[in-house]
């Protein structure tokens, strides 16, 4: 029997290859606002990672979304995105996705999940933010009744 101190986490092949992808497009970005965040341009941003099977959910991401957010498709993923949100802590990031489920739901459109992280400091290596974006993501698997999870990182 394993110790506790001894399980690991480990991925399958299909969150590993999803990991490999936010990498590609989330590094820059990411160093970016950390600049901003160290020079005091930036208290906070949130990462939101979304997936819907709406017909055109691009469209209605980039209509819905603040001209201050930044809109990636993760390519090689079915409908899967990250909009990054400046000046935008946890509790933020969850009221906008509350507000996108409204419109989606008078409009009678498909539904979406959505993971979200709240950013206020530099202290963990990007990397890391992308692990705990995908963690926090995988809940929703655990829970198919939740639209939406979120997590703060301090």
């Amino acid at each position: 029997m394993a110790r506790k101190s001894d399980e690991k986490k480990l991925y399958d092949e299909l969150t590993i290859k999803m990991l490999v992808r936010l990498c590609k497009i989330c590094t820059d970005p990411f160093d970016l606002f950390y600049h901003m965040l160290k020079t005091a341009r930036l208290q906070s941003f949130s990462v939101i990672l979304l997936r819907s099977d709406m017909e055109n959910f691009a469209d209605f991401l980039k209509k819905n979304k603040r001209k201050t957010d930044v809109l990636y498709e993760v390519e090689g993923e079915d409908d899967l995105y990250v909009l990054l949100c400046q000046e935008t802590q946890v509790d933020g990031g969850f009221y906008f996705m509350k507000r996108l489920a409204q419109i989606i739901e008078e409009a009678k459109m498909p539904s979406f999940r959505a993971a979200i992280i709240g950013v206020e400091n530099t202290r963990y290596e990007i990397e890391e933010l992308l692990f705990f974006i995908v963690d926090t993501y995988l809940k929703l698997d655990e829970d198919w009744e939740k639209e939406f999870v979120f997590r703060s990182v301090q």
